[in-house]
C-alpha cells in the first residue's frame, strides 16, 4: 500500500516554522554584529577621563585641568584651567566646575620643562582664545616646503571679560616666542574675527561702543596701527 499524503496543514505549519526560525536567527545574527561593533567603538574612543583637579599653591583654591593640547610646530602644550568645587582638604569628590568657566591657560615647554600661565591669576574668565599661525596670507602661492612654516603658530590672542556684570571685554595678545603680550583694546563689546595677514601683524574684526571695525594690531609694539569703521547700512 502507497503512504497517504501528510496533511495540508501541517506543511504549513512546518514551512511557517522554518521562516520563523530564519527570521530569529538572522536578528540574532544583527544583534551579535551590532555589540561587536559597540565594543569596537568603544576601545577606539577610551575610557573618558575625568579632568584632573589640582590646587593652587598660593590661594589653595583647586582648579580643574583641561583640553591639553599641543600647539602646532612649537614645541608647547597649552592646557585650559577651569574651577573646581572639590575643597582644598581632599575631602569627597566633588562636581567641578561649569566647563565654559574658563580661567586661563598654561603653557608648557616641552623642551625645557618650564611652564608659565598667560594670565597673572585666575580670577577672570576667558570667553574666547586661540592660537595664529604667522602668515595667512597667500596659501595658494605656497610652496610645499614653506607651507608648513606659515602653519606655524606665532602668537595667540585672549579675549577676557571684565570683572562685574558690565557685558564688556578687553583683548589681549602675545608672542609665543618671546613671552612678550599686552592687553592691546579694553572695555570692548566683542570680538568676531582674528587672524594674522602677516607675520608682525594681527587682524580684527571687534565690536566697540556698538559699532563695527577692522584693526591692525603690529606685534613689535603692541599698538593699534589701523582702524577702520564698517558700515552695515
Amino acid at each position: 500500500m502507497s503512504a497517504e499524503p501528510a496533511p495540508a496543514g501541517s506543511g504549513l505549519f512546518a514551512k511557517w516554522t522554518i521562516r520563523g526560525l530564519a527570521v530569529i536567527g538572522l536578528l540574532g545574527c544583527l544583534a551579535f554584529v551590532a555589540i561587536i561593533v559597540l565594543i569596537m567603538l568603544f576601545q577606539m574612543e577610551g575610557p573618558r577621563r575625568a579632568p584632573a583637579t589640582v590646587e593652587a599653591a598660593g590661594t589653595h583654591e583647586v582648579f580643574s585641568v583641561e583640553n591639553i593640547n599641543p600647539v602646532p610646530h612649537t614645541g608647547l602644550i597649552s592646557m585650559e584651567v577651569h574651577p573646581s568645587d572639590e575643597r582644598a582638604d581632599g575631602s569627597g569628590y566633588s562636581v567641578r566646575g561649569s566647563s565654559s568657566d574658563q580661567r586661563n591657560i598654561v603653557l608648557l615647554n616641552t623642551v625645557t620643562g618650564a611652564s608659565r600661565r598667560i594670565l597673572p591669576d585666575n580670577h577672570r574668565h576667558v570667553d574666547e582664545y586661540g592660537f595664529l599661525p604667522g602668515n595667512h596670507g597667500h596659501r595658494d602661492e605656497a610652496t610645499e616646503g614653506d607651507a608648513e612654516a606659515k602653519a606655524a603658530v606665532t602668537s595667540y590672542y585672549l579675549v577676557i571679560a571684565q570683572p562685574g556684570d558690565t557685558h564688556l571685554a578687553d583683548l589681549m595678545v602675545g608672542s609665543i616666542a618671546g613671552e612678550r603680550q599686552a592687553v592691546v583694546l579694553t572695555g570692548i563689546d566683542g570680538v568676531d574675527s582674528v587672524w594674522m595677514p602677516d607675520a608682525g601683524h594681527i587682524a580684527i574684526i571687534v565690536r566697540d561702543k556698538r559699532k563695527l571695525f577692522y584693526r591692525i594690531i603690529d606685534m613689535s609694539n603692541f599698538k593699534v596701527t589701523a582702524s577702520h569703521p564698517i558700515a552695515i547700512d
